[in-house]
């Protein structure tokens, strides 16, 4: 008898303790060919999902860039990572801006984790307080916004509410300094909580959201996706008075906390300590 529970002590020690832990999606960008926007990226990934007829390539001032790229280098100097070019008003009525969108990706989830890194030019002008970022889709036909409001990264659900850009997720003035930042995002549907740290950092965190999709509502079902991922969506100026690109690498997506944490790297520098903010 003693035998037989060592055996069976043994073998619920093999079994993981995160056994429930699932990273949805994980994407560096290093295996991809160099990608124009107007060309099919490797799935689940979609280009602006269909309206790849709407952002080719464009030259300004005899330069040439596609809204998106995938080159070299990426973060950390090797590799690739997803370049988001802008110059001018030169995508005015091209739908997305060449951003990619995400497809519906393994499982439905009431609750993700979402991390990536990006980094973002001095000189880069945003545009005036309509500038999205990207956004959520569920299950039910609602949206959660992530704009850029004054530069500052700010979450709005459904377009509206009290907590709709009410409080900075990202202040400009931390990470728009032409480094690696790390961003990581949790959102809950079924307790209406959103939670953003800025390399490590929380500097957000509400439970109850207003304005929220259902508590019902799912991510990752039917074609619900992540729009316009990392910027892109708006009509409004100005824009960037010469090239400039939004860098973005390492992006996850998981169940749990600990498959999206920041990566250590000398290249991202953690941000002061604000009031309110807090290492989690």
């Amino acid at each position: 008898m003693k035998k037989t529970i060592q055996i069976l002590l043994f073998l619920v020690a093999l079994i993981p303790i995160n056994a429930s832990a699932e990273i949805v999606l994980e994407e560096n960008f290093d295996s991809w060919p160099d990608f124009y926007a107007d060309q099919v990226p490797p799935s689940p990934w979609c280009d602006s999902c269909g309206s790849t007829g709407n952002i080719s390539a464009v030259t300004v001032g005899g330069v040439t860039h596609s809204p998106t790229e995938v080159k070299s280098p990426g973060r950390g100097g090797g590799g690739k990572s997803l370049k988001t070019w802008r110059n001018g008003s030169t995508w005015a009525g091209n739908g997305y801006y060449g951003s990619l969108g995400l497809r519906r990706v393994n499982g439905s989830h009431s609750a993700l984790y979402f991390r990536w890194y990006m980094k973002v030019p001095t000189s880069f002008v945003f545009q005036n307080e309509g500038q999205k970022m990207f956004r959520y889709n569920t299950s039910d036909g609602g949206e959660i916004y992530f704009n850029f409001s004054g530069g500052n990264l700010r979450m709005c659900p459904n377009s509206g509410g009290p907590d709709c850009l009410e409080q900075d997720l990202a202040p400009k003035a931390i990470w728009h300094n032409g480094e690696w930042h790390a961003h990581q995002l949790y959102i809950n549907l079924s307790t209406r909580t959103v939670t953003y740290w800025l390399d490590g950092v929380q500097t957000y965190n509400k439970t109850g959201v207003a304005n929220m999709p259902s508590t019902s509502a799912t991510i990752g079902t039917g074609n619900n996706l992540i729009q316009h991922f990392p910027f892109g969506n708006s009509f409004e100026t100005p824009y960037p008075s010469s090239w400039q690109y939004f860098d973005i690498d390492d992006l996850v997506i998981a169940t749990t906390k600990a498959e999206s944490d920041p990566l250590e790297s000398l290249d991202t520098f953690a941000p002061g300590s604000p009031t309110g903010l807090s290492v989690q």
